[in-house]
């Protein structure tokens, strides 16, 4: 899982430094815009018709079995360990062993105020085309308290889709609202 964990690591790191690198270059309304390609991973942008909101996605491949990905992405309170700017995750209800409603705090830039987020997360197995969706949407209906050193993100949206291309090799999309 070393080998794994480092190119998942670097996956999210650039994913994320692309993010911020280009939340304000330009897109296309409705239409994915290519805004990099590195080591293997190819990120892009999508603007919502109408509004300044927009959505992200990265796709490559991890030279790894689909369900060892799999477990790592579900093994939340590790996220800090790999996925960039976590500060920390903690599972605050287990619905299922494939849903779960979480708490994160994201590291941001000076001067902005961390930010924090409650969100559910869902994994579907479909086992006809060898493929697994990881769901995470806000959990706005779970009660849990705005905390006073954290900006609460209400809205948040997103999936890991992992294709099976080989029994050492996923192709991950990951896409983020």
């Amino acid at each position: 899982q070393g080998v794994f964990m480092k190119f998942i690591s670097r996956f999210m790191r650039i994913f994320c430094g692309v993010l911020i690198l280009f939340s304000v270059a330009g897109a296309e309304e409705g239409h994915w815009k290519l805004i990099k390609s590195k080591d293997g991973i190819d990120t892009y942008r999508m603007k919502h018709p109408g509004t300044e909101v927009c959505t992200f996605k990265a796709v490559g491949f991890v030279y790894a079995k689909m369900e060892t990905v799999g477990e790592v992405i579900r093994d939340i309170p590790a996220y800090p360990e790999w996925m960039a700017k976590f500060k920390k995750s903690t599972i605050l209800k287990t619905i299922d062993r494939n849903t779960y409603i979480f708490h994160a705090v994201i590291k941001t830039p000076f001067p902005y105020q961390d930010r924090d987020m409650v969100v559910e997360n869902q994994t579907v197995y479909n086992l006809d085309n060898a493929s697994v969706r990881l769901s995470f949407r806000s959990a706005n209906h779970y009660n849990y308290p705005a905390q006073k050193d954290y900006f609460r993100m209400n809205e948040l949206e997103g999936d890991y889709y992992l294709e099976y291309f080989g029994r050492d090799r996923t192709r991950v999309t990951y896409q983020c609202r």
